[in-house]
């Protein structure tokens, strides 16, 4: 679940600062530039997904070799080690494909549409997505909501003040 909600957040927010002139209808945006922003989101978060997930198993197996009086390797090529990185590639997968959604949902109504389609997809988004994470962690969908719209705007604010795509 985590890298779901982190890959649709990256993916948000990342595409939110890479084209936040274009968002604010100050700048155009092209669909190769947006397709070149989802995938640069998605490769990026795929292999940061691949390299936590694995790094935090290969900490396990390192554990479960102490506890066992083995020697620092020694799972390494077992059905845990296989098991490990079969697990580190379906979470870098997940990751990957929920950023590419995350980016897209700013990004293409703002081509298709215009700026304001783009906004309004992201920040209903985020409402979608408060409503979600309340129901799941049991939480204040509002609260949720507010922080979700900070991050969110922040990221509008910094893509303004650091433009990357005039």
């Amino acid at each position: 679940m985590r890298y779901i909600v982190l890959g649709i957040l990256d993916g948000l927010i990342t595409s939110m600062v890479l084209s936040a002139k274009a968002l604010l209808g100050i700048s155009q945006l092209d669909f190769s530039t947006a397709i070149a922003i989802m995938a640069i989101a998605s490769g990026i978060n795929a292999l940061v997904g691949f390299t936590a997930e694995y790094a935090q198993s290969r900490a396990e197996m390192v554990e479960m070799e102490e506890k066992l009086g083995a020697r620092r390797g020694t799972l390494v090529r077992s059905a845990v080690h296989v098991s490990a990185l079969r697990d580190a590639f379906v979470s870098a997968a997940r990751y990957g494909a929920t950023s590419i959604a995350g980016a897209a949902i700013p990004l293409l109504p703002t081509i298709a549409v215009g700026p304001m389609a783009g906004l309004a997809s992201a920040y209903t988004a985020v409402a979608l997505l408060s409503v979600a994470l309340s129901r799941l962690t049991g939480g204040f969908s509002a609260t949720w909501m507010v922080m979700l719209l900070m991050v969110t705007s922040v990221g509008l604010v910094l893509g303004v003040m650091f433009p990357i795509i005039d």
